[in-house]
């Protein structure tokens, strides 16, 4: 009698609005691949985005979760080896396409993302290519999972430029908003961090900025400017994706300074074209992260643990996950991120 195969649990998302625990068949890795034991897993902003169906590029049934930890089960030739605590950087890249090509293999115009075009990491087992596996050492693995997401600030402050003696204000305070502002601290820049949740602002704070202003109550531009006296930020970074904070973002920049968006949304922005000549802005977008932004990312986390273990506001087992996903977003503004222990 042949054995049926092994299974698994895992919460995988139907359609909006429909995400179920259910069994899944265990992952069998090819030749090249690793296969990790999840622990950990964070809910990211595009986790509720593919839900509630407004995610630019998910599809559908998808298991979520590109934010994780794990524990090698077995290894490949140039991985960390059997039992490493380990995370992954969820991008796949063509290697042929005109971004690859020329250095930005997380712009490939056929990327697959864990998560998002390809099966995540909610669930037991994950099997994926050894190169994009990274051992973290002693890290605690729940504080690990955040590795992902401060790759995604580290590869913003590179894009933006920011350098020692700067000074920065970061719109938005979630989970990208807070790895800029600390991988902006950690470059040596002056940073002012701007949200509407006293809580995120106290992180913030944590994290290293100098001022912080709630944009409930502030003027921010009057705020903004006392803070910088004279001379207006070289750089402002978005991680909202909000319109009004991104038109906020060309007022405020000095001239000749950068404007980076890593904030997502499907909503569009107008500006005065001359805003674009009367300053000489670099605009630049930020999307995932690349080359070395994943041991950057390591290596930040292991000189600020502390700080980043602030930012986990609640751990769920993974059968709570669906109704996670389903909370009103009114119900999920306190929190910062939500880890899944897929082993609990």
């Amino acid at each position: 009698m042949t054995a049926s195969p092994p299974r698994m649990p895992a919460v995988r998302t139907h359609g909006a609005g429909d995400a179920r625990l259910e069994d899944a068949a265990a992952p069998h890795p090819r030749p090249g691949e690793v296969l990790i034991e999840v622990a950990f897993v964070g809910l990211c902003g595009s986790d509720y985005a593919l839900f509630d169906g407004t995610h630019p590029h998910g599809g559908y049934p998808r298991v979520q979760g590109h934010e994780f930890s794990g524990t090698v089960v077995t290894s490949a030739p140039g991985a960390p080896p059997v039992g490493s605590a380990v995370v992954v950087d969820p991008v796949q890249s063509c290697g042929i396409c005109e971004a690859c090509v020329h250095g930005a293999p997380n712009a490939c115009t056929s990327i697959t993302v864990l998560g998002v075009q390809v099966d995540g990491a909610l669930t037991s087992r994950v099997a994926v290519p050894a190169a994009q596996v990274h051992a973290v050492g002693e890290l605690p693995l729940d504080v690990a999972a955040l590795v992902e997401p401060l790759a995604v600030g580290v590869h913003t402050v590179r894009r933006a430029r920011v350098s020692a003696g700067d000074r920065v204000v970061v719109v938005g305070a979630g989970p990208i908003g807070l790895a800029v502002t600390l991988a902006c601290v950690d470059a040596g820049a002056e940073v002012l961090t701007i949200d509407r949740r006293r809580r995120r602002l106290e992180l913030a704070l944590r994290a290293g900025a100098q001022h912080v202003i709630d944009s409930k109550i502030d003027d921010v531009g009057a705020a903004v400017r006392a803070w910088s006296g004279p001379h207006s930020p070289r750089a402002v970074i978005d991680a909202t994706g909000s319109p009004t904070a991104i038109r906020l973002a060309f007022d405020l920049v000095a001239h000749a300074g950068t404007v980076g968006i890593v904030g997502v949304s499907p909503r569009e922005v107008r500006l005065p074209i001359v805003e674009f000549t009367r300053k000489e802005l670099t605009v630049v977008g930020s999307r995932n992260s690349a080359g070395d932004d994943f041991p950057a990312a390591i290596r930040l986390l292991r000189r600020h643990q502390q700080e980043v273990s602030g930012w986990i506001t609640a751990r769920i087992p993974l059968a709570g996950v669906p109704g996670a996903l389903a909370r009103p977003k009114h119900e999920r503004r306190a929190e910062v991120k939500t880890l899944v222990d897929v082993r609990a």
